[in-house]
């Protein structure tokens, strides 16, 4: 990236695979925010990365940039992906094409409530040792989602195996996921769907790892971040609507209990291996399965035992090509 000095206070990127109203829609609740920011001597751009669609995502998006004023054309660029690399390639793409003091991942299923984006610039401002911030991630009726979380590892496998009440209250710090309070907060790493980052870290990290077709990318790049001396924020008082499932399968598929695909386990695996090695994953594996025989028991006893994704027991000794 440009080590000139950069005149863009904020770029926002979105990537696009077959979701284009998603994105529309996402533009939509972007525009008012754009003016917000230009107002306050923040210059925005906005970057959408088509991941090689192949459908009509981009005629789609081209018609409806061409129905906008000249303002919101000027800062709104649609960038084609020759292929489609993942979600890390397709934001490394967005991020390499405008130089900015601050980056916006943003998903394409994501819909932005009032003033968010400023909050999040402004407080990032305000707080110079935070490297990334993420928001209060929310769905549409304004329940909080999960979105700050501790670093995975083999204890937090079992956790998810067991799925035992006892279990997460006598490992409590090592459960995922954190729960969303009103303020300000640092946490381990921040859900990407929504995430702004200083274009220092990037120049002290590089960008996300390619590798991470999808999953696991945003934890590991914070990962890397902390590790280089920045805190991940957590900003609550900026909202950010995520329809969950909407850019990817993944959720839909594992509320629903069905095969999750393999590029999710390969994504753990190089998560769990750059994190402590092949004896980590191996670890996290079997206790996983502990967990998971545990759950089972609850059959013994007359009770339900909560179902894990179809094939996970062998799909979780998929290795990262």
């Amino acid at each position: 990236m440009d080590s000139q000095q950069q005149d863009i206070t904020l770029s926002i990127v979105i990537v696009n695979y077959k979701t284009p109203q998603l994105v529309i829609d996402c533009l939509e609740s972007l525009l008012p925010e754009l003016e917000l920011l230009a107002e306050k001597s923040a210059e925005p751009r906005v970057v959408v990365v088509d991941n090689a669609s192949g459908d009509e995502s981009m005629l789609q998006l081209q018609q409806w940039w061409q129905r906008q004023s000249e303002r919101a054309r000027n800062r709104i660029h649609l960038q084609q992906s020759p292929i489609n690399g993942g979600f890390a390639a397709g934001n490394n793409l967005g991020i390499s094409t405008q130089p900015a003091k601050f980056y916006l991942l943003l998903n394409s299923d994501t819909i932005v409530r009032p003033n968010s984006i400023y909050q999040l610039l402004y407080s990032m401002q305000e707080q110079g040792d935070v490297g990334l911030m993420g928001p209060r991630l929310e769905f549409l009726d304004g329940h909080p989602q999960e979105s700050c979380f501790r670093d995975q590892g083999a204890i937090s496998e079992f956790l998810r195996g067991a799925q035992l009440t006892l279990a997460a209250r006598i490992f409590k710090h090592k459960v995922v996921a954190i729960p969303i309070g009103d303020s300000k907060s640092t946490i381990h790493w921040t859900s990407f769907a929504c995430v702004m980052i200083r274009s220092e870290v990037f120049k002290k990290v590089g960008l996300m790892d390619e590798k991470y077709f999808m999953y696991f990318e945003d934890s590991e790049f914070c990962a890397r971040a902390r590790k280089a001396g920045w805190q991940i924020g957590h900003e609550p008082r900026a909202r950010v609507v995520h329809l969950r499932g909407g850019s990817s399968s993944v959720k839909r598929r594992a509320i629903q209990k069905k095969r999750l695909p393999a590029y999710f386990y390969q994504s753990r695996a190089r998560y769990l291996i750059h994190r402590g090695g092949w004896l980590k994953l191996a670890a996290a594996n079997c206790l996983w399965l502990v967990g998971r025989a545990l759950c089972q028991s609850k059959r013994l006893f007359g009770k339900t035992a909560d179902g894990a994704a179809e094939r996970e027991w062998r799909d979780l000794w998929t290795m990262p090509e």
